[in-house]
C-alpha cells in the first residue's frame, strides 16, 4: 500500500525536478569522491593561493561517518616541506591522530637578512583555539632544519583544547591559560633539558665558541638535567630554571670545581630586550685547588678554598650590557669577601668592545694556620690578617683602571719570617691604570716589632784554612732586632708601569741589637724601578742618641751617626749592588761597598782623637791624644762572615795616672758565628807609666772566639827586663808567670823618693802568679841579687830615728852585701809582703852583717802615689811649656 501511493507520487510532474537534483548531487559527490585527491588539492591551493602553499602529494579516504584517514600529504611552504603520513581524524571524539610527520626546513637569502631591532607586543588575550578544533596526537614528529645540526624528534598530544605535551628529544608541556578575573592570557611551558641536548641541535661557531671548549667538554655540565617553566604574556617572558651539577673548569693548571644548585629566575622583556636574571634562589659555590694558588707567594694564613656566589637582587641583561646592582663573593672557609657595587659588563656590539666597570670592596680576615702563638713569645691570642680594600675597577681590551683606591691591612700578633709584633698596620691610596700609570702612597706602622736574624750554618769548608779557621764554632744564640714602633711612609708614581718614582721614609724609636742600643733612626729612600726589575735609589739615614751596653752597666755612646746610600737591584735576577758612606759623630767615617753577596769595608786611616767625645762620654778618664785607625776587609752575606785587617799606630792616651805612648799594632781579623777571631800578632809599646816606667813593651796576642790571649810580653823596667808567659784575658782560673832580670837596685829606690839612701847591684826573680775566682794574686814569688851590691845610707831622717832604738841597724849604713834575696806575696787586695835576707859586711866596721826584714805595704796604693806624683809634674811641665806658670 505505502509502494504503491510513493508510485502515484512519483508518476506526477512536479516531482521531476527534485529527482533530478537528487541524482545530480549523488552523481557529483561520487565524482567528488572518485577524484578526491585532485579536487582536495586544487582546493588547497587556490585557498591558500596567498601562503603560497602547494600539494605535491595528497591520499585520503572518508568513511560513512565521515572520519576521515589521510594516508600522506606533501605540503609545501616558504621554507617548509611537509610530510604527513597515516593521520586519521575521528569526527564523532573530535581527535586527530598522526603517525608520522615530517617538516623540512630550508634558509632562503631573504631569511639571512638582519631582522628588525623592534619587537612588537602579542596581544594573547584574544587568543582562543576554537573549540571545534580537534584535539591533536602525532606519534612521531621529526623536524629538519639547516639551522639544527641534527632532526629533532619527539611526539605530541593535547591534553586539554589549550595545552601540548611534548615528548621526544626533549620533555616539554604548552598551555594557553586565561587567568581568572584578569584579561590576561599566558602560554605556560614546562622543559626537561640539558645543555649538551640543546647544543647538539645547534650549530655552533667553533671560532666564537672557543673560549667555552673548556665547559663544553665537562660532561658532568652537559649532561645535567635542566627543568625549567616558562611563561609568556606577549611582552614579558617569565622562566625559571632548577639545576644542581658539579663540574671542573681548568685554565692552564688551575683546576676550579664549581657546584651550582637551586633555582634561577628570568624575565625577558620582547620589548625592550632586557633579561632580569634572579640568583638569589641559587646556591653557586666555587673551589679553587692547590695549584691555583702557586702563583702567589707562601703566606702563613690560612688560604680560602671555597667560595660562595651570590646576587641578592637580579641581574639585568641586554643586548649592548649586564648591570649588577650588587654582587657578592664570599669565602665559605675563612672571613673574605669581595662585594661588587653597580658592576657593569659592555657587551661586544657594533664598533663597541667588552668593557667591565665596577666598585669593589674586599673584606678579608685570615687566620695563622698555628691556632695559639709560639710559646717563646709573650704575646697571647690569636694571629689575624685583616685587609679592606675599596676601590672602581674598569677593562677593556685596550686599557684597565684601579680607581680611588682605600685599602687598610691590620695584622694582630704577627709572628713570621722571623718577625714578632704586637700590630702591624697600613693605609693605601691613590690608583692604577694601564694607561696613566701608578700613583700609589701607604703608610705603615708597627708596635713592639722584633725580627730574628737566620743564624748561618756552620760550614768550615768555605772558610780559608788558618788559625781563625780552625776556631772551634760554638753554638750562639740567634740574634734579635727589636724596636718599639716602626712608622713608614711609601710614594710610587709612574706614567707607566715600566717607569716608576718611588720614596720611602721611615722612623724607627728604641732599636735594640744585642747590647746595642739605638734611640731613634730615620730613612729616606727616592729612586726609580724601570720595567718592573731594575731598581735605583738613593739617600739617607741618620741613627741618633746609640749606645753601646757593656759589662758592670756602662755604656758607651754616640751621639749621631750619618749614612748616605746608593742602592742597584735587578730583581728578576736576584742581584743588589750598594754603596754607603758612615759618618760618627761627624768626625770618623767609612764606607761599605755591597756586591750582591759581598760587602767591602773601608775605614781610612784617621785620628783617633775624633772618637774622643764619644769615648769621654764613656771613659771621662781616657784621653786619647794621638794616634791613628784603620779598618779594611768583607763581610760574606751568605754565611754572615767578616774577614779583614786593622792597625793602629802611633797611639797616645792617657787614663786616670796612667799613660801610654806611640802605641802600635795590626792584624788580621774575622767575625763569624762563633764570635771575634784575631789571628796571632804584636802589640807595640814605646813607654808606660803605672807609677813604674815601662818601655819598650812587646806582646803578642790574639783573639779566639771572642776570648783574648796574650804571651810572650816583654818590655824593660828600672833598668832591667820583665817578661809574663800567658795571661788569658777572661775571667777563668789560670796559672801564669812573671819573670824579671837585672831590675837595677837604685831605680827601684828612686821610686819611693828616699833621701839618703843610696844603693847599687841588681836583683832577678820569677813572680808566680795566679788567677782565682776573678782575683789575681803572687804566691811563692823569689827575687835575688845577681852579684854583689853596696848599701849606703846617710841623712835619711826615719832610717836615723829607728837607728837610735836599735843600734845595730848602725850596721847597714856603709853595707856591702853579696847577697840580696826576698820571697814576694800579693794578695788580692794589693797588700805585699816581702821577706828581705841580706848578707854582707859593714864596709867601715869590718863587721859581718846577716839582716832579715819584713816589709808589709800597699802596693795598689804606693802604685797610684807614684802615678799621682808623675802626674802632677807632668801637668807642671806641660803648663810651663805653654807659658802658663801659675
Amino acid at each position: 500500500m505505502g509502494l504503491f501511493a510513493v508510485g502515484i507520487l512519483l508518476s506526477k510532474k512536479r516531482f521531476y525536478i527534485p529527482c533530478f537534483i537528487f541524482l545530480f548531487v549523488s552523481v557529483s559527490l561520487i565524482l567528488t569522491y572518485a577524484f578526491r585527491h585532485s579536487v582536495a588539492t586544487f582546493a588547497i591551493e587556490t585557498f591558500a593561493k596567498e601562503q603560497d602553499i602547494h600539494v605535491e602529494c595528497l591520499s585520503f579516504d572518508l568513511d560513512w561517518q565521515f572520519n576521515v584517514t589521510v594516508h600522506k600529504a606533501c605540503i609545501t611552504l616558504p621554507n617548509f616541506n611537509i610530510h604527513l603520513h597515516d593521520a586519521h581524524y575521528m569526527r564523532a571524539q573530535n581527535r586527530l591522530s598522526i603517525s608520522s610527520l615530517k617538516i623540512k626546513h630550508t634558509l632562503t637569502e631573504n631569511t639571512a637578512e638582519e631582522p628588525t631591532s623592534t619587537v612588537s607586543h602579542f596581544d594573547l588575550s584574544s587568543w582562543q583555539l576554537p573549540s571545534e578544533l580537534p584535539l591533536l596526537n602525532i606519534q612521531a614528529a621529526q623536524v629538519e632544519s639547516s639551522l639544527l645540526s641534527a632532526p629533532l624528534k619527539f611526539a605530541l598530544s593535547q591534553p586539554s583544547s589549550n595545552s601540548l605535551l611534548i615528548e621526544g628529544d626533549f620533555n616539554a608541556t604548552l598551555e594557553l591559560r586565561h587567568i581568572k578575573d584578569s584579561e590576561q592570557t599566558l602560554i605556560i611551558a614546562d622543559v626537561d633539558w640539558s645543555l649538551d641536548k640543546a647544543s647538539s641541535y645547534f650549530k655552533q661557531n667553533l671560532s666564537s665558541l672557543h673560549s667555552l671548549q673548556t665547559l663544553l667538554t665537562q660532561r658532568e655540565l652537559m649532561d645535567a638535567p635542566l627543568s625549567s617553566h616558562l611563561e609568556f604574556d606577549g611582552t614579558q617572558l617569565h622562566s625559571w630554571h632548577k639545576l644542581d651539577v658539579n663540574f671542573d673548569y681548568q685554565f692552564d693548571a688551575c683546576v676550579i670545581n664549581t657546584h651550582v644548585s637551586g633555582k634561577a629566575v628570568a624575565d625577558i622583556s620582547l620589548v625592550t630586550e632586557e633579561l632580569s636574571l634572579d640568583l638569589s634562589q641559587s646556591e653557586i659555590v666555587i673551589m679553587p685547588r692547590e695549584a691555583c694558588y702557586a702563583p702567589l707567594p707562601t703566606l702563613p694564613y690560612q688560604l680560602p678554598n671555597k667560595f660562595e656566589l651570590a646576587a641578592s637582587v637580579p641581574i639585568n641583561i641586554n643586548s649592548e650590557q649586564i648591570n649588577a646592582s650588587s654582587l657578592r663573593v664570599r669565602s665559605l672557609t675563612t672571613n673574605i669577601s669581595a662585594d661588587f657595587k653597580q658592576l657593569s659588563i659592555q657587551l661586544p656590539h657594533k664598533e663597541k668592545n667588552l668593557a667591565v666597570s665596577s666598585t669593589i670592596s674586599i673584606q678579608t680576615e685570615l687566620l695563622h694556620l698555628a691556632d695559639k702563638l709560639n710559646s717563646n713569645s709573650t704575646n697571647t691570642g690569636t694571629q689575624s690578617l685583616l685587609i679592606n680594600m675599596l676601590g672602581n675597577f674598569h677593562w677593556d681590551p685596550l686599557s684597565w683602571q684601579l680607581e680611588e683606591i682605600k685599602g687598610a691591612v691590620k695584622i694582630d700578633h704577627f709572628v713570621d719570617y722571623g718577625i714578632n709584633a704586637k700590630l702591624i698596620k697600613s693605609e693605601i691610596t691613590g690608583n692604577i691604570s694601564s694607561n696613566s700609570g701608578v700613583s700609589l702612597t701607604a703608610n705603615i706602622k708597627a708596635q713592639s716589632a722584633k725580627y730574628t736574624l737566620q743564624s748561618p750554618s756552620s760550614d768550615t769548608g768555605t772558610q780559608t784554612q788558618n788559625t781563625l779557621s780552625r776556631a772551634k764554632t760554638l753554638p750562639v744564640k740567634p740574634k734579635v732586632v727589636t724596636t718599639k714602633a716602626l712608622n713608614s711612609s711609601l710614594a710610587a708614581t709612574g706614567q707607566d708601569f715600566n717607569q716608576l718614582t718611588i720614596s720611602v721614609d721611615s722612623t724607627l724609636s728604641q732599636i735594640k741589637l744585642d747590647n746595642i742600643l739605638i734611640n731613634k733612626l730615620t730613612n729616606n729612600l727616592h729612586g726609580s724601578i724601570i720595567d718592573l726589575n731594575k731598581v735605583s735609589l738613593a739617600g739617607d739615614s741618620i741613627l741618633s742618641g746609640m749606645a753601646l751596653n757593656l759589662e758592670n752597666e756602662q755604656y758607651l755612646t754616640l751621639a749621631k751617626i750619618n749614612a748616605t746610600h746608593k742602592i742597584n737591584a735587578q730583581l728578576e735576577d736576584y742581584i743588589l749592588n750598594s754603596h754607603h758612606n758612615v759618618i760618627i759623630d761627624n768626625a770618623l767615617n767609612f764606607s761599605i761597598e755591597q756586591k750582591e753577596q759581598v760587602l767591602d769595608f773601608a775605614l781610612n786611616r784617621q785620628a783617633l782623637s775624633a772618637l774622643q767625645p764619644s769615648i769621654s762620654r764613656f771613659m771621662p778618664a781616657l784621653i786619647l791624644q794621638n794616634g791613628t785607625l784603620e779598618i779594611n776587609g768583607q763581610y760574606q752575606l751568605k754565611d754572615a762572615s767578616f774577614e779583614g785587617s786593622f792597625a793602629l799606630a802611633d797611639v797616645v792616651l792617657n787614663y786616670q795616672e796612667f799613660n801610654i805612648n806611640n802605641l802600635s799594632t795590626s792584624g788580621s781579623l774575622q767575625l763569624n758565628s762563633a764570635g771575634l777571631q784575631l789571628t796571632k800578632t804584636t802589640l807595640n809599646i814605646e813607654s808606660a807609666n803605672t807609677g813604674v816606667p815601662l818601655e819598650h813593651v812587646s806582646m803578642l796576642y790574639y783573639v779566639q772566639n771572642n776570648v783574648a790571649k796574650v804571651e810572650q810580653v816583654i818590655g824593660n823596667v828600672l833598668g832591667g827586663t820583665f817578661a809574663l808567659d800567658k795571661l788569658w784575658l777572661d775571667k777563668r782560673d789560670q796559672k801564669s808567670r812573671i819573670t824579671v832580670k837585672n831590675v837595677d837596685l837604685a831605680q827601684v829606690v828612686e821610686l819611693q823618693k828616699q833621701a839618703g839612701i843610696n844603693v847599687t847591684g841588681s836583683v832577678s826573680g820569677v813572680l808566680p802568679m795566679i788567677v782565682q775566682d776573678e782575683q789575681f794574686y803572687i804566691d811563692g814569688g823569689l827575687l835575688k841579687s845577681q852579684g854583689p851590691g853596696t848599701l849606703r845610707i846617710d841623712g835619711n831622717p826615719a832610717f836615723d830615728s829607728i837607728a837610735e832604738q836599735q843600734t845595730e841597724l848602725n850596721y847597714l849604713k856603709n853595707l856591702k852585701f853579696k847577697q840580696l834575696s826576698s820571697q814576694v806575696k800579693l794578695n788580692p787586695d794589693g797588700l805585699l809582703f816581702l821577706d828581705f835576707s841580706i848578707l854582707g859586711q859593714n864596709a867601715n866596721q869590718q863587721q859581718a852583717v846577716n839582716f832579715n826584714y819584713h816589709h808589709e805595704e800597699n802596693i795598689l796604693t804606693l802604685l797610684r802615689s807614684l802615678r799621682l806624683t808623675d802626674s802632677v809634674q807632668n801637668q807642671i811641665e806641660q803648663k810651663i811649656r805653654k807659658g802658663d806658670k801659675k
